[in-house]
């Protein structure tokens, strides 16, 4: 054996296969996972698709084949380990099945958010120089649009068997292939094996650089966290090229378990919760909040559901009192980033200084947590200042932006650019974005503290506060409402409660009632854009 604990090749066998071997014995790889179900679990479903009619249902076997036919469709295309594979797709099976291609091939995965704007998509898929791009069908005329305004010329293949806008179909290449696994690429456990592009409310949108190693953590740390069995199934509507729903179908596929992929209408999703038995679900908050309207909902039966999850927004005491009653489990509000690897705290109820509040507990089991001030000085219980983390499914970097990293991570800690407290029971209380903090008259007003009191009104579906210039506050508190069907609650009314509820300070100085709020895919309300679309409110004195 040599000093770095490899076993020295016998003569007659290659370095190369001996070295296979090696890595094969005790390599942290996320590909793993969908190899050891499909040898352990191959006939437990993998995968449900009710984003088509008729559902599809995957076995762990046929995803696991599906995944090693498309890995040998890239590498004949040209591609090989680090090169990097964009995939511009709705929620499917394949979007699934090519995501485990990259990572049992060594490829880096890059999926599309194909909700961003032309330019940005361009710009996205020329700074990671895509080998090869996957298309959907149902998007195969907007890559084709974009097409002449790339840099980049990756080769194309669509999603299916039947050829869309002249490009090759996926489904007809795969079939003349081995669905063998490959065991042949040495897999590293700090090789990138993806990168996700955030949502750039503010800026160009950022390429964060996932391993082996963080990925595969964090979906164990996920599973550990949610309490899975073996065998326990999820469901949640969130697209599958945000790491929300990724990073709950790689836990559930930690255990063995059945994920659900779905779009969301209230009364289908409840359907399928009910048919499929389902014991855990991730909704945004907006989601929850409908599926308490629908007029049967009480009657559902809902006796296999664990553990609800939300994020993204808090929800007033009085929803989650309905919610509790309705589905009859834990509810718990987990909170991370895309650089993060999605959770790293996690609120389980528990006692709090103030009850109400945006609580995002106690970190996870793999993280570390410290509230800082701009100095790098960790701050006493009570004193509000940035969030910071320190854990191992932390990002590799950001794809080629060294000023990016440098900025999050500082001090020894990554910053997430929230504003947070611990309180005297240890818990932490989140307070807003940094950049969301709203200065106004001399004091500092939590735009979320001011939304959680209007979203515990009857009605309202979304609220979004930010602060305007203002000739006298130098910000004024300003809140945008939107209103669910049939409701009839006016700004009057709300602006009563809000003087009730809160401080004088973070009275809104005006209240807007929209139609539509600008946000991402995960339902993060895009204030930036308010901002510039409301910027002269109040030019002429305002309120």
């Amino acid at each position: 054996m040599t000093q770095s604990g490899t076993v020295e090749p016998d003569k007659g066998v290659s370095a190369m296969t001996a070295a296979l071997e090696d890595n094969l014995v005790d390599r942290i790889a996320i590909a793993d996972v969908l190899r050891r179900r499909a040898r352990d679990s191959g006939d437990a479903l993998a995968l449900v698709d009710y984003s088509v009619e008729p559902s599809v249902r995957l076995t762990f076997s046929d995803l696991n084949c599906q995944a090693n036919r498309f890995g040998r469709v890239l590498q004949g295309q040209g591609a090989t380990k680090g090169d990097r594979v964009v995939v511009l797709s709705s929620n499917c099976t394949d979007i699934a099945a090519t995501m485990y291609a990259c990572f049992k091939t060594g490829m880096v995965y890059v999926p599309l958010n194909f909700m961003m704007s032309d330019n940005d998509l361009v710009y996205v898929v020329d700074h990671c120089e895509p080998a090869s791009a996957i298309v959907h069908p149902s998007l195969a005329r907007r890559w084709k649009e974009i097409e002449g305004q790339l840099a980049i010329k990756p080769k194309v293949v669509v999603m299916g068997d039947v050829a869309v806008e002249g490009f090759t179909p996926l489904g007809t290449l795969a079939a003349s292939v081995s669905d063998a696994d490959h065991l042949d690429v040495i897999l590293g456990d700090r090789d990138p094996v993806q990168i996700l592009y955030t949502s750039g409310t503010t800026s160009r949108p950022k390429g964060v650089v996932n391993t082996n190693q963080n990925v595969f953590i964090s979906s164990l740390n996920m599973a550990l966290l949610f309490t899975l069995s073996r065998g326990d199934s999820y469901a949640s509507p969130l697209p599958l090229f945000h790491i929300t729903a990724q990073g709950h179908m790689l836990m559930t596929h930690q255990v063995g378990g059945m994920f659900v992929v779905s779009s969301f209408e209230a009364e289908k999703f409840a359907r399928i919760m009910e048919d499929e038995r389902i014991n855990g679900v991730f909704l945004l908050p907006m989601m929850w909040k409908a599926m308490l309207e629908l007029p049967d909902i009480a009657t559902r039966n809902f006796s296999s559901l664990k553990r609800a999850l939300y994020a993204m927004a808090p929800m007033a005491p009085s929803v989650m009192d309905r919610l509790h009653a309705v589905f009859g489990c834990a509810f718990n509000q987990t909170s991370g980033q895309t650089e993060t690897n999605v959770v790293t705290k996690f609120y389980d109820g528990s006692a709090v200084e103030f009850p109400g509040a945006n609580y995002w507990g106690v970190p996870a089991p793999i993280a570390d947590q410290a509230v800082l001030d701009d100095d790098g000085n960790e701050l006493m219980p009570g004193q509000v200042g940035e969030i910071c983390w320190r854990s191992p499914s932390t990002m590799l970097t950001y794809f080629r932006n060294d000023e990016a990293l440098r900025e999050a991570r500082r001090f020894g800690w990554h910053h997430s650019g929230d504003l947070g407290m611990i309180d005297s029971q240890g818990q932490l209380r989140f307070v807003d974005r940094k950049k969301d903090m709203v200065k106004s008259g001399g004091e500092n007003v939590s735009s979320m503290r001011v939304e959680q009191v209007i979203l515990g009104l009857p009605g309202v579906v979304a609220a979004a506060v930010v602060g305007l210039p203002h000739p006298k506050w130098e910000e004024a508190v300003t809140a945008f409402v939107r209103l669910g069907p049939g409701a009839t609650l006016t700004a009057a009314q709300i602006m009563a409660t809000c003087r009730t509820e809160l401080s004088r300070f973070e009275v809104p100085k005006h209240i807007e009632i929209v139609d539509f709020m600008p946000a991402t895919p995960t339902g993060k309300i895009k204030k930036h854009e308010l901002r510039q679309a409301y910027a002269d409110i109040y030019q002429d004195g305002g309120a």
